[in-house]
């Protein structure tokens, strides 16, 4: 490529590269001989420090598969278990760090509109995953606060005893990065990233916002309705949402669910036996409006 005719530094290409995402996506300057020479001289010198990212990610995602085993059989894992975690937690938030305070300090370098750049590129794409990586390096120091409380190491476990959640969120944002990886093969991103860029265009954005408004009017007129099951607290109120976002979104639904019936058992139990009969369902005083209301919806 022609950018090997020059004998920069990374410093440099890294600004190069930063001109062509300034660019902006609808650029065809990335599909200039140029564009796709600093792309290429990009790749080659930033492969061992992707290799060693998709090494962490799958190794953590290892270890979390056996400490998700652990969590269902109820045990404690191993002490090495434990410690590999928390190592590779610090250097998930080393890593954090160095994107962050790196990338700024290397672009504000002799930079009056640093804090238009800055707020140039705090997009939804890049707001997404620098939280994800906050929640692994949020996650990874509360359990080294865990296991400094406590000479033993297996103490550190009670995190996720506690809070079942964490884990739970933790393996979703490893396997997600471990997705956002794969995009930089050639073979799985040329075929993906399209796909991605149509989804993120204002026409389908517009859509999905007047999907949300149409969702919301629907929930509004169907919690109306007298159904005991969807008044009360806030968990009863967004149970009633997903039935409605169920129906609308998913196309799943359940006639006698949306309209608060089941199927009643009546019998009784004798000698240890049980005898009994599911009893047919009752319909409601609002019966007839809701299915017409569902033929609407």
């Amino acid at each position: 490529p022609c950018i090997k005719l020059f004998d920069e530094s990374n410093a440099t290409v890294a600004l190069m590269l930063k001109v062509l995402v300034d660019a902006g996506q609808e650029s065809k300057c990335f599909n200039t001989v140029i564009g796709r020479a600093i792309l290429a001289e990009t790749a080659r010198r930033t492969a061992r420090g992707h290799l060693l990212d998709t090494t962490v990610d799958i190794v953590y995602i290892l270890v979390l598969v056996k400490m998700a085993w652990c969590m269902e059989a109820s045990q404690t894992p191993q002490t090495w278990i434990l410690v590999l975690f928390a190592a590779l937690s610090l250097i998930i938030a080393g890593s954090l760090i160095l994107k962050l305070f790196g990338g700024m300090y290397l672009f504000s370098a002799n930079c009056s509109g640093f804090a238009v750049g800055v707020l140039k590129h705090v997009n939804l794409w890049n707001v997404i995953f620098s939280l994800t990586e906050a929640f692994s390096t949020f996650v990874g120091w509360r359990f080294v606060l865990y296991a400094c409380s406590d000479d033993n190491m297996s103490h550190s476990w009670e995190l996720f005893t506690q809070h079942p959640a964490f884990l739970s969120c933790l393996v979703l944002v490893r396997w997600t990065q471990v997705g956002v990886s794969l995009l930089q093969v050639e073979g799985i991103g040329r075929n993906i990233v399209p796909v991605f860029y149509a989804v993120t265009r204002p026409a389908s954005i517009n859509f999905l916002v007047f999907l949300a408004i149409v969702v919301c009017g629907s929930f509004h007129a169907y919690s109306v309705f007298p159904i005991s099951e969807n008044f009360g607290n806030f968990s009863h109120q967004f149970n009633a949402f997903l039935k409605i976002f169920r129906l609308e979104v998913l196309g799943d639904f359940d006639l006698s669910e949306l309209e608060g019936l089941g199927e009643e058992i009546e019998g009784n139990i004798t000698k240890g036996r049980v005898q009994a009969e599911v009893e047919e369902e009752r319909h409601s005083a609002i019966h007839h409006w809701l299915r017409m209301e569902f033929l609407v919806l």
